[in-house]
């Protein structure tokens, strides 16, 4: 019984991967017009603006790619050698 759950389980997310997968080949060839309408959105801040404020714009909004991998790490107490040895050690 459990056995039929997970592979039940298992189909259901590979259905589930293969329509994410079809949706996003759907949506390849209109990504080239929509990169064109930022680009045209950017030139026209820009001129508006000026280049400085839409460069601290973007950089105000932009998160540096370290920041979630910290954000998500739970410290653990001890390193895993220390962890290691004490347990070798206390028994």
């Amino acid at each position: 019984m459990a056995e039929e759950t997970a592979a039940g389980y298992l189909d259901a997310r590979i259905d589930a991967l293969r329509e994410h997968l079809a949706s996003l080949a759907a949506a390849v060839p209109q990504l080239p017009a929509a990169f064109a309408g930022v680009q045209d959105q950017l030139m026209l801040e820009w001129q508006a603006r000026g280049r400085g404020y839409v460069l601290g714009l973007i950089a105000s909004r932009s998160k540096p790619p370290t920041a979630t991998v910290f954000r998500n790490r739970k410290p653990s107490g001890c390193a895993p050698w220390r962890c290691a040895s004490r347990a070798t050690s206390a028994g």
